[in-house]
């Protein structure tokens, strides 16, 4: 905002006492706007007790009983604010409060206040391209809750926002074609509907082996289905609709099914970053102590791991035989099973190695790990163990192993470097199969990311911060599917499709590890048949708007009409007397309905 129109508002402001005011829009008023706007102006009280008493303006009637009418009066027509809007992420449109905290403090001015600030700043503001949204207390009879103006190459856009009160969608259905809902009676008029379903309170005992307190973890995660059709409808039609689920989660969260995958990536990217250190030669990152590197301690871990390589291997639970799972239904036992498997270390193509990292990755601490894979070496130099047969893949790991066993290399103690570089590849490869498995055994095709990504510390670090990096996306990608799974219990769906519409939200979203593990929280869009989750969605919307807009060389007009289960205003703003009731007549959900009305007409350059 420039310092010419600040220095002007200052002066209109004068007049009234407590105004405040900001360059940003509240959330609430976002919500009924598209597109950001590079400055815009937003007035309030600062206090419920702090009355805006105007100076030098003449007594006006009660406001109940004032009616303005004129397209021109910029001192009370609704307005449109041309080429200005304001992103705002469609999750706001289904939340239980639509505003923030801060916002709470928000007051409002009386409507004549309000449009007496606007038509100073229209009148007496030479350049008032910028929007100036004022919060309104709703006394009037239109229940007006904001105003706006400005002025902008030549047009003079108007706009205000009206509470209509509790309505059953059978009436504003009916009322459609009304006036005083749809702002545009023109013939070139544009309805564009989105409307949100929020899933969070849906009966998650469906999903994967949620205990009650996981169910109840799972509470604070978004859920979203956002429908969208053109046409001035209020109910979902049957065809010709959009569909998009949305799901908000933290990654990392310890009820989830996957979260020993999760704390296996993150300790493999510690490793590596200790591993940078060492080869860079600056100061070590010392990993948290759980266990000391002290004899008894490693003679347990090394006999764990002797035990592991003695014994026959072990798969948790089995899979459907004979049935192509490509073509099947996801169901919540095949993959309770697969999880089971990568957790526990026993998918049926797991390699003795992958056991020996699990367990060495439980010292946490890098001396330890060290002492204690020099310690199962010097074991292992007599060759009389199983080991050999159950070394199935090519790692550094099994690469050593295989040469101790072989006699073909000469035990020398590993130094520290060398471990890290064992547990960062062995790792490595674990992970990379365990992700492969599970998506395979679901029939989905993840070639294209496990496709030629491998990683050798000594070729090049980066490509294994790149390759884990990956492993972070796919991590996303699989928690993503155990969240929706429900979706396709109970029809045919191409799962592989929607997998690969996920795989690259996915990569969109998830840039790095590091970032991931900075800031855990993740919000994925991905497109979904409508048909898919028409019959998952509960019986009534949380939100739903409705855009309406028509434009010619002399005029243009936009509407919204916005229906929430929720108030759309902080309490303060909400106030008025008689506020309207839900109508008892209607055995139905009830929602609060809002109305944005905005008209633009051309005055000329002046």
């Amino acid at each position: 905002m420039s310092g010419f129109i600040s220095i002007k508002l200052n002066d209109i402001l004068a007049d009234f006492v407590g105004v405040q005011l900001q360059k940003s829009l509240p959330s609430y008023i976002q919500i009924f706007l598209s597109k950001a706007p590079e400055d815009a102006i937003f007035i309030y009280k600062g206090s419920v007790m702090q009355q805006a008493e105007v100076g030098n303006i003449p007594d006006l009637e009660r406001e109940e009983n004032i009616e303005f009418s004129g397209e021109l009066d910029v001192t009370g027509s609704p307005l449109q604010f041309s080429n200005y809007s304001v992103n705002v992420d469609d999750s706001v449109l289904c939340v239980k409060k639509f505003w923030l905290d801060d916002e709470e403090k928000h007051y409002p001015l009386s409507l004549n206040s309000a449009r007496s600030i606007i038509s100073r700043y229209l009148l007496k503001v030479e350049n008032c391209n910028i929007p100036l949204w004022i919060a309104c207390d709703g006394t009037d009879k239109s229940r007006t809750l904001l105003l706006c103006g400005f002025k902008e190459e030549g047009w003079c856009s108007r706009c205000l926002v009206q509470y209509h009160g509790l309505s059953p969608l059978t009436r504003v259905d009916e009322e459609l074609n009304d006036t005083t809902l749809l702002f545009s009676n023109k013939k070139q008029r544009k309805v564009n509907v989105q409307c949100i379903f929020d899933l969070c309170d849906y009966n998650f005992e469906k999903t994967f082996e949620l205990t009650q307190n996981e169910v109840s973890s799972r509470n604070g995660q978004k859920m979203l289905v956002k429908l969208e059709w053109h046409g001035a409808s209020v109910k979902v039609p049957t065809n010709g609709v959009s569909s998009v689920l949305t799901v908000g989660f933290k990654i990392g969260d310890k009820s989830s099914a996957i979260f020993s995958l999760w704390s296996q990536l993150n300790s493999l990217s510690k490793y590596y970053e200790i591993l940078c250190s060492l080869i860079n030669d600056k100061q070590s990152i010392v990993l948290p102590r759980k266990c000391s590197a002290d004899e008894i301690l490693l003679e347990n871990v090394t006999k764990k791991i002797l035990a592991l390589i003695n014994s026959p291997d072990d798969v948790v639970g089995s899979l459907p035989q004979g049935s192509d799972l490509s073509h099947e239904k996801l169901r919540e036992n095949i993959l309770s099973i697969l999880i089971k498997q990568v957790n526990g270390c026993m998918r049926p193509d797991c390699d003795i190695t992958d056991k020996i990292w699990l367990v060495l990755n439980e010292l946490i601490d890098v001396e330890s790990i060290t002492a204690c894979l020099n310690n199962l070496l010097s074991i292992l130099e007599d060759g009389k163990s199983k080991l050999q047969a159950s070394l199935r893949k090519k790692s550094l790991l099994s690469n050593i192993i295989s040469s101790v066993l072989n006699g073909n290399l000469a035990l020398n103690n590993i130094s520290m470097e060398k471990t890290l570089e064992v547990m960062v590849e062995s790792g490595f490869e674990k992970l990379k199969y365990d992700y492969d498995y599970v998506f395979k055994k679901l029939g989905v095709n993840c070639s294209n990311y496990f496709k030629n990504i491998s990683i050798s510390v000594a070729k090049s670090l980066d490509a294994v911060e790149h390759n884990i990096n990956i492993l972070a996306q796919i991590h996303v990608a699989l928690d993503f599917i155990l969240r929706v799974q429900y979706f396709f219990d109970s029809r045919e769906h191409d799962l592989n499709a929607f997998a690969q519409a996920i795989f690259k939200e996915s990569c969109k979203t998830v840039t790095s590890l590091k970032n991931l593990q900075c800031n855990p929280h993740v919000s994925l869009e991905v497109p979904v048949e409508f048909e898919c989750v028409v019959d998952q969605l509960p019986s009534y919307f949380s939100s739903l708007k409705m855009e309406t807009s028509s434009i010619n060389e002399e005029d243009c007009d936009y509407s919204v009409l916005f229906l929430s289960s929720q108030s759309l205003f902080p309490p303060a703003l909400m106030q008025f007397e008689g506020e309207k009731e839900a109508d008892a007549t209607y055995m139905e959900q009830q929602y609060h309905v809002y109305k944005l009305s905005s008209y633009c007409d051309y005055i000329g350059k002046q």
